[in-house]
Order: structure tokens, then C-alpha cells, then sequence
């Protein structure tokens, strides 16, 4: 009677991530005790069985809620150690040279987090977007740079800013959350525009991305949905053929 549950949270144990079928696992609970309550028969080995493994699934997901709090703890205090670092070479480094190579470890270092980090910790990314910024004027950057380096900046931006307006009217699929991924570290590359757009370009920026992300998560969801849906009436079928007596 209980068989078929075993087999379901057997299933679940290979799974590489818990927390992305909890919803799967609270189904097969609540499944299990309905059965349960239904049976009202002593305990047999299957029912005891799935008792079991169903607490062992709860603590699996318990401990993988942890060991991914921690990684991001991690991650944000391995942010906020570079961001001390820029700030640092904004405040005391005068050598241009050493200063460009300074940054350019700063800024590979941190891209390599952000390819893990969630996407929660975007405001953090505010943070070290803003000193970058800031690199470029405290510096005296700007001694060497020429307007038309101002200008062409600009004029980049301009145009990641209507890849983004576009992208906000576009269907969300995961080509366009990877092409948005694209246009956020080109921006991180381009240096400043002039102090009387930075604002604006920043608002616009950061507007586009926040409607942008508020689709994608929606997206996930939806997509999530979809799967498990897709499990159910897999899972009907075979209830359906195994309800067949052949005999």
C-alpha cells in the first residue's frame, strides 16, 4: 500500500538539489498521510520505511538550507572584502599604472563570485558599481582621458540602456536571462560618463534590471510549476497502468 511511496521518496534521495523539489516532497507527505490515517491498520514494513525516509529527506533539506545560507555569507563577506580593496586604492593609490592592475584583480575576483552569487545580494553589486565609478574620478583618471572618451562611454551605455528598455518588452526565456548577464558585465567594463548623467544612467540602469529581474523570478516559478505538472500526469499515467488488471 505504502510501496509506491518508498519508491517516490527513494527517488527524491539522487535528486543534486531538495530545496527545488520541496514542493514535490510535501506532496508525497501529505500523500503519505492521508494513506495513513485512511488505512487504519497496524504499521507494515513499506509505511515504516517511508516514516523513515521521509525524516531523512526533511533533514537533508534542513542541512542543505544551511550550507547554502552559509555560501552566501561567504560570498557577501568575500564582496565586502573587495569592495574594502577598492576603496582602499581609490584613497591611497596615485600610481596609475599599478592602479589599473590593482583593479583589474579586484574586478576578476569578483566576477568569479557573482557567477555563484544569488541574486538577493544585487544590492551589495550596487555598492561595488558605484566605486568603480568613483575609481574612475578619485583617481585623477581623468587627467589622462580624454571628452571623447567621456562621450564614447556614454554613448556605449546609451545603447546597453535600450538593449535593456527592449529587453523588458521581450518574452523571458533563459537566452534572454543569459543575454542580460552579457549586457551587465559589459557595462561593469565601460567607464564613467560625465557627472551630470551618472544618475541618470545609474536610475535607468538599475530600473531596467530591477523589472528585468522581477520577470525572471516570476519566470523560474512559472517554469517550476510547469515541471511539477508535468510529473503529475506522468505520475497518473503510471498509477493508471499499474491500476489495470491484466489477469
Amino acid at each position: 500500500m505504502f510501496t509506491s511511496i518508498v519508491q517516490e521518496l527513494k527517488a527524491l534521495l539522487s535528486v543534486d538539489s531538495l530545496l527545488k523539489e520541496k514542493k514535490k516532497l510535501d506532496e508525497i507527505i501529505t500523500k503519505f498521510n492521508n494513506l495513513k490515517n485512511e488505512s487504519g491498520a497496524d504499521e507494515d514494513v513499506n509505511q515504516l520505511l517511508a516514516n523513515d525516509l521521509i525524516n531523512e529527506l526533511k533533514k537533508k533539506i534542513e542541512d542543505e538550507k544551511e550550507s547554502t545560507k552559509r555560501a552566501a555569507e561567504l560570498i557577501k563577506s568575500q564582496k565586502e572584502e573587495l569592495i574594502n580593496q577598492l576603496e582602499t586604492l581609490i584613497e591611497n593609490e596615485q600610481n596609475i599604472g599599478k592602479a589599473f592592475n590593482d583593479l583589474k584583480e579586484i574586478r576578476e575576483k569578483w566576477t568569479k563570485l557573482n557567477e555563484k552569487a544569488p541574486l538577493e545580494q544585487k544590492d551589495i553589486d550596487k555598492i561595488f558599481t558605484k566605486k568603480l565609478e568613483d575609481f574612475y574620478y578619485n583617481i585623477n583618471i581623468y587627467k589622462a582621458i580624454q571628452e571623447h572618451d567621456l562621450k564614447r562611454n556614454q554613448q556605449h551605455k546609451e545603447v546597453i540602456l535600450k538593449k535593456l528598455e527592449d529587453a523588458t518588452q521581450k518574452e523571458t526565456s533563459k537566452a534572454l536571462m543569459k543575454e542580460i548577464k552579457g549586457l551587465r558585465t559589459e557595462w561593469e567594463s565601460i567607464g564613467p560618463v560625465t557627472r551630470e548623467n551618472q544618475d541618470e544612467f545609474w536610475d535607468k540602469y538599475r530600473g531596467f534590471l530591477d523589472q528585468l529581474y522581477a520577470k525572471f523570478k516570476d519566470f523560474k516559478e512559472s517554469e517550476k510549476e510547469e515541471q511539477l505538472e508535468n510529473q503529475k500526469k506522468k505520475q497518473f499515467v503510471i498509477d493508471y497502468i499499474k491500476s489495470i488488471d491484466v489477469n
